[in-house]
């Protein structure tokens, strides 16, 4: 099964649905004319181009508590990119360091999740620096 939101080519449409969510207003655009012929095109993710999504792969295999240290790097490096301390891409890199400094503890509990969370948003903090 699969649920998708279709709209004309505008970013308005999803913008609008995450800045409301859950509540609708009328749309900001004309409708999409489902009547018309439409064609969906689905390609291979160039990992190359997007390796946030390489490295969101590469936690989601290893588990534990990969994902905590992948996501507290990732927050403090988009903090310090919104702040202007660091250009776009070097957010790859503090996630990809961070994760590269830790050693993954399968099975955590949530004391365990908690410590590797402090720790990444730590690491990632020094490597700013």
């Amino acid at each position: 099964a699969m649920l998708t939101h279709l709209c004309p080519p505008s970013m308005t449409f999803p913008i609008q649905h995450a800045l409301l969510h859950p509540r609708r207003l009328t749309r900001p655009a004309p409708a999409l004319d489902l009547t018309r012929r439409l064609a969906l095109e689905f390609r291979p993710v160039d990992e190359a181009r997007f390796p946030m999504l390489r490295l969101a792969h590469e936690v989601m295999r290893a588990g534990g508590t990969a994902p905590a240290i992948y996501n507290a790097a990732n927050e403090i490096a988009v903090a310090a990119f919104l702040e202007d301390r660091i250009r776009f891409p070097a957010i790859w890199s503090v996630v990809e360091r961070t994760l590269a400094a830790h050693s993954v503890t399968t099975h955590p509990d949530l004391d365990t999740l908690l410590a590797a969370d402090s720790w990444a948003r730590q690491h990632a903090t020094t490597l700013l620096d």
